[in-house]
């Protein structure tokens, strides 16, 4: 608290609409509120709630919490933090890494007879003073404590954790506050929490995160492999544990039997839990795990994890989610000829969000696409009593980029074949208008591979995201886009993905982004379940399951263009729905003048080589 007085912005000028930001933060930490921040990429989001949120913090004695959904936002909070640190302001923040991802071992697996960094963890961290000797830093990342870890045989992530308890700002993933599976219990768990300030960032992300959170799934194929395991065993515990996997893997034939419509494969249905069987099952596991762990000690730790106590965890987690009950969810079997799942669908997370955001002193949820407010303050669970909103226009010049709506071609599912040679020669038009790097953002993985091979742009110059895209390979694109000499590439992406979210192009990186439809979710089985869940709680089933996500990756593709006050960029939105006034009503209202429709133009071609003659090089 004394060396608040070192504290100052850590930037030589603040952008235009900070200080409103900043003061929206400070007043929602003094009354003890929750407030929804929309501000527009480039607006300095990160430093204008860490900023005020630490200066209130420090004051008033609590904690901080800055949790996101991607590693990148995390990367950026520590570097602010850093700049912050280097004034001489006193506090302490710890970066957590996942827990595998922290592991030193060749082969993850936590358990003190196998693992040295985790035996006789406790008298080591005492023994070497760690703790204190970290907290005597303003920063500690994943790195400081593997090197410390190395050097003292202790795990990282419990050491991290360890810190953290001490810290007065903890930053990581969206886990260490919501997963049910994975949150700090030593921080949620029987104990008040009322002097923590909690900071959401990419808040939108949480919307589909906090469903994935309560939707486990049991599969039938695992069922097996875990009794073909125990059939392999000698000992006569697993006589037992054949048992239970053998009455588990008949629950699957009796839910199918049980069915209203008996599904075909690969086919969805709803159906009833048989809830009694359960709870006996899972009372059955829990005693055989009490015997299992016993033998482990007397025989050993086979090498390369234990599938046995993997599964006790993820069943563990299953049934908890089973006993929480509600309107919410949705109970889903899915038959295939040689397997089946047996899911639990989470309708509405936003139950188990309030619970956790409501014992918070303070929440600070922000988003360049957090509006509209009522549905992200309904999904993610805020109390209505405690919660305001605001929203802030960009702080970059309008001239500076050419928003156009190109309502040529429909991307609806049923005219993507019909209108993909158009849509493609329209790509290729806009890209021809002005030499530099694109972004073309598709909504699905398979409609990107339909347009593209119909484009004529240059082969060897396009860069194709995959489904399976490595942290390794992200930082290749992302080089390659930088390397301006090599000549101009086009991005070819998904709306929400890796290249349209939480990343920045700053300069040429990117002087356009195309946007090809909006981004709905798919139409399937699943998501009619949520639509007609939000259609009975709200009337709003179409707008709560589709709409809004899927403009929400619109506007997040389009915002990775403009990033300061210098880049100059066009954004091209192609697909007429976009003039649908459900759908434009969507836009951010910094995108036009008065009226969304003034960004339709009937003549594309024309209006961007307009725009790029009057911005010459």
């Amino acid at each position: 608290r004394d060396s608040l007085e070192a504290l100052h912005f850590p930037f030589q000028s603040e952008r235009l609409h900070q200080d409103a930001m900043m003061e929206q933060v400070r007043l929602a930490i003094r009354d003890q509120s929750c407030v929804l921040l929309s501000a527009p990429t480039g607006l300095g989001k990160t430093v204008a709630a860490l900023y005020p949120a630490i200066e209130q913090a420090l004051r008033d004695g609590l904690r901080l919490f800055f949790v996101t959904a991607k590693t990148t936002q995390q990367t950026l909070a520590v570097e602010t933090l850093q700049r912050l640190g280097q004034q001489g302001v006193q506090f302490t923040a710890v970066h957590l890494r996942a827990k595998e991802k922290s592991c030193l071992n060749e082969v993850y697996f936590c358990h003190e007879n196998v693992c040295d960094y985790a035996r006789d963890y406790a008298s080591k961290l005492e023994r070497s003073g760690l703790v204190e000797t970290l907290l005597s830093l303003p920063v500690v990342g994943p790195e400081t404590c593997a090197e410390a870890g190395t050097r003292h045989r202790v795990c990282p992530f419990e050491l991290s954790l360890d810190v953290a308890t001490e810290a007065d700002i903890v930053i990581g993933d969206y886990n260490y506050v919501f997963d049910p599976g994975s949150y700090l219990r030593r921080f949620f768990q029987d104990t008040a929490y009322d002097d923590c300030v909690l900071i959401i960032d990419e808040a939108h992300n949480l919307y589909a995160r906090g469903r994935d959170y309560y939707s486990p799934v049991l599969r039938q194929r695992r069922v097996r492999q875990l009794l073909s395991h125990c059939v392999d065993e000698p000992a006569r515990l697993f006589r037992d544990f054949e048992a239970f996997f053998r009455a588990l893997d008949d629950l699957f034939p009796r839910l199918y039997a049980e069915a209203m419509t008996p599904p075909r494969s690969g086919e969805q249905t709803l159906v009833t839990p048989h809830w009694e069987l359960l709870a006996q099952l899972r009372g059955q596991l829990e005693t055989l795990m009490v015997d299992y762990v016993m033998y482990r000690r007397r025989v050993g730790l086979a090498p390369g994890g234990d599938p046995l106590q993997e599964f006790y965890y993820a069943w563990q987690r299953f049934c908890d989610v089973l006993a929480l009950g509600g309107d919410e969810f949705a109970y889903i079997y899915t038959h295939h000829e040689d397997d089946a799942v047996f899911k639990v669908l989470c309708k509405d997370a936003a139950r188990f969000l309030h619970e956790r955001l409501n014992g918070f002193h303070s929440v600070v949820a922000m988003s360049a696409t957090l509006t509209p407010f009522t549905f992200y303050q309904d999904v993610l669970g805020f109390p209505p009593e405690r919660t305001f909103s605001a929203e802030f226009p960009s702080p970059f010049p309008a001239s500076n980029r050419r928003i156009a709506v190109v309502p040529d071609i429909s991307t609806a599912y049923r005219d993507r074949e019909r209108d993909a040679p158009r849509t493609a020669q329209i790509i290729d038009t806009i890209v021809a208008q002005r030499e530099g790097n694109y972004g073309v953002f598709f909504p699905s993985f398979a409609y990107l591979r339909l347009i593209r091979s119909w484009l004529q742009y240059p082969p060897q110059r396009l860069i194709e995201q995959s489904e399976t895209m490595s942290e390794a390979d992200r930082a290749r694109v992302l080089e390659r886009l930088q390397q301006q000499h090599l000549g101009p590439v086009v991005l070819l992406a998904v709306q929400g993905g890796i290249f349209a979210e939480g990343v920045d192009y700053p300069g040429d990186m990117l002087i356009g982004a195309i946007i090809v439809g909006p981004g709905l979710p798919r139409m399937d089985f699943e998501q009619e379940l949520i639509r007609d869940y939000y259609e009975d709680k709200y009337g709003r089933g179409f707008a709560y399951a589709y709409l809004y996500p899927g403009m929400n990756r619109v506007v997040q593709s389009a915002g990775r263009v403009i990033r300061s006050e210098t880049d100059v960029g066009i954004i091209a939105l192609l697909d007429k729905r976009f003039t649908y006034s459900n759908y434009h009503a969507l836009f951010p209202a910094h995108w036009y003048t008065q009226s969304p429709r003034e960004l339709v133009t009937r003549n594309y071609q024309q209006t961007l080589s307009r725009f790029w003659g009057q911005h010459t090089r």
